[in-house]
């Protein structure tokens, strides 16, 4: 009976006791890693959620704010806007009490193309921006670089 079963080739191929044995230990190592796994990527999800519940209370608190902060840059950029206006307008008078209407001219010439080239410059932007939804890097690379 020994001999048939050395001769019969499923008998030959079935791994020994032993092998058996270290099969089952690493699957059992292999199902204990797992676990240990699971409960790590269970508490990094836990602290991903409270990490997003803390951004979205500091998103609040720093929202809250902004409208106070806009207010007060329209109201800085007006106030500094009126001085330079206010500075220029004392200038022209000057310079046309001193009969030196030419420079009123010429500044008033140069300042005038100035802002109506931002104002048309700003305006082009903001309407290619809004088509296409966003400025790409294109805009400002040149193709023939």
């Amino acid at each position: 009976m020994n001999n048939n079963n050395k001769n019969n080739p499923v008998t030959n191929k079935l791994p020994s006791e032993e092998v058996l044995q270290q099969i089952l230990v690493n699957e059992g190592k292999k199902l204990a890693l797992q676990e240990k796994r699971f409960v790590l990527e269970e508490a990094n999800q836990k602290r991903q959620y409270e990490y997003a519940c803390k951004s979205l209370e500091a998103q609040k608190e720093i929202l809250r704010d902004k409208p106070k902060e806009l207010r007060r840059t329209i109201t800085r950029v007006s106030l500094m806007g009126a001085i330079v206006l206010i500075v220029l307008l004392v200038f022209f008078g000057f310079c046309i009490y001193m009969n030196k209407e030419q420079v009123v001219i010429d500044i008033v010439k140069y300042l005038g193309l100035s802002l109506l080239s931002f104002a048309g410059g700003t305006f082009y932007g903001k309407s290619k921006s809004q088509r296409n939804g966003q400025q790409s890097q294109q805009d400002f690379v040149d193709p023939n670089v």
